[in-house]
């Protein structure tokens, strides 16, 4: 980008950093499976040969199939997406919290549904981009699993929370069975539009060998005649820079 040349002024950036992530924040399968156990009663097992007290076999099935996705790198490449089928279960609906996202630096929005009949532990909430694309042929941006929601395995319900940035195209998420492995996508929610396609994100700032400038830095998708507003105060940005542009991928 173009150095800016700044004579005895501060340059004021309003634009914070963006934090990204591939991947939502969850506990581990083991520790949310044994978290739920102690909520819930479920129909007793045989004991051990040595008299102690096995832990339920569906519960120990799943959480260990769960466990299996962490030992990758990085979980996504855990799902398999060449096995990846669209089967819209009828009865179960998906709400958001927010159909647009007015800011791309960060936004916190609810995911809820409800009508699932027999859910199971490897159930998988997902965010899915673009929006308009075979759902069935890409991978997700994030996920979690939906036995992260209280409700989920005694009801067929429940409500994730996920930090969503701008990707710069509407996205939408989906509930998806059949673990990793063989995943089902069987309820989708409406469209999350993004407001601003072309917000400016990832913004840095840096000096140059210059005393007299400071070098700003962002991402956007036009990138026709940008221009730098700058002054002494936030309100009052009265001196402007053109920057140069360049394209990567």
């Amino acid at each position: 980008m173009k150095p800016l040349r700044l004579p005895q002024l501060r340059l004021l950036l309003l634009a914070p950093w963006l934090l990204v992530g591939s991947i939502e924040a969850m506990s581990s399968p083991a520790a949310a499976a044994a978290q739920y156990q102690g909520r819930r009663s479920f129909p007793s097992n045989p004991t051990h040969p040595d008299g102690k007290i096995q832990e339920p076999l569906a519960a120990q099935q799943q959480r260990d199939l769960l466990a299996s996705a962490l030992q990758q790198h990085q979980p996504l490449n855990a799902i398999n997406v060449g096995a990846a089928e669209l089967n819209i279960l009828p009865g179960v609906h998906m709400r958001v919290s927010k159909n647009t996202l007015q800011s791309g630096r960060g936004t916190w929005v609810e995911v809820s549904w409800d009508g699932l009949k027999d859910p199971k532990y490897d159930d998988w909430i997902a965010l899915y981009v673009p929006a308009h694309a075979d759902l069935t042929s890409i991978a997700p941006a994030k996920f979690q699993y939906a036995f992260s929601s209280r409700t989920h395995i005694p009801h067929g319900s429940g409500m994730l929370r996920f930090k969503v940035i701008s990707y710069r195209q509407d996205m939408v998420f989906a509930l998806v069975r059949g673990g990793l492995a063989a995943p089902s996508i069987g309820a989708i929610t409406p469209v999350i539009h993004i407001a601003n396609p072309n917000e400016p994100l990832q913004v840095h700032l840096a000096l140059t060998n210059e005393v007299s400038e400071m070098l700003v830095q962002w991402v956007t998708l036009n990138s026709s005649n940008p221009v730098v507003r700058w002054g002494e105060k936030p309100d009052h940005l009265k001196h402007t820079a053109s920057a140069r542009t360049f394209t990567y991928a």
